[in-house]
């Protein structure tokens, strides 16, 4: 039986404003295509874990009106929360 895993998904056109948005940016590639690349390789690694990943799109508008309403940082933390509870919204 396969676990749903939420995966927080950017896209190109996004990047650059959700990076400014983060508060641990430092840690995370300010370029696009190598964040992609380790996300990729994190999908396949959670895929071969038995998980059923999930590419939740995160926009700048959503997660920072999310964040806001919720009281938390713009953190990797909020992303996760985030990208779980629009998961299991769509999944309802």
């Amino acid at each position: 039986m396969s676990r749903n895993l939420a995966l927080p998904w950017y896209h190109r056109q996004d990047w650059s404003a959700l990076h400014a948005l983060f508060v641990e940016r430092e840690y995370l590639p300010s370029n696009y295509d190598l964040w992609k690349q380790r996300a990729l390789r994190a999908e396949r690694r959670y895929a071969k874990k038995g998980y059923r990943v999930i590419r939740v799109t995160v926009t700048p508008h959503d997660l920072e009106a999310w964040c806001s309403s919720v009281g938390k940082p713009v953190s990797l933390n909020a992303r996760y929360e985030f990208a779980i509870e629009r998961m299991t919204q769509t999944d309802a």
